[in-house]
């Protein structure tokens, strides 16, 4: 997971009638996560669908019910390499989901992590984290 500040301006678009964004200290972020699905999807199994990769990116927002903050996720875009996970996302669950060519590489080390996602929209793009020992312990 990767968080950036970033203007504020720029999620208007995507900002739910009757939500604010949800601050972090002060600051309003975006979120990429790059992960791994593996065997099951929301309790199901599907054939050929049980490992594949996912990158997206979303941001926080926050509304009151009784004077009581809530929060929650809103998904600007979700990449998948399957067209079917795609299409379930899209028909089902309303989801903000895209096929796109992905890869990545996991190098596990002694001391140390690194994974990298990529997805292809007109050229490659990617996201990569390396971790050290100390950050692995957490």
């Amino acid at each position: 997971m990767v968080n950036y500040e970033a203007d504020i301006d720029l999620i208007k678009p995507y900002l739910p009638a009757g939500t604010d964004p949800d601050l972090f200290k002060g600051h309003w972020v975006f979120s990429m996560v790059g992960f791994r699905f593996t065997h099951i999807i929301k309790g199901w199994v599907v054939p050929f669908h049980q490992r594949f990769e996912e990158v997206n990116l979303h941001f926080y927002v926050r509304w009151k019910i009784n004077g009581q903050w809530r929060g929650g996720t809103v998904f600007i875009a979700e990449f998948v390499p399957k067209p079917m996970i795609t299409l379930v996302a899209r028909s089902i669950y309303s989801e903000q989901y895209f096929t796109k060519k992905m890869n990545h590489t996991l190098e596990l080390e002694i001391d140390s992590m690194e994974a990298t996602y990529r997805w292809k929209t007109r050229k490659w793009y990617f996201l990569s984290i390396r971790v050290s020992e100390p950050a692995l312990r957490c």
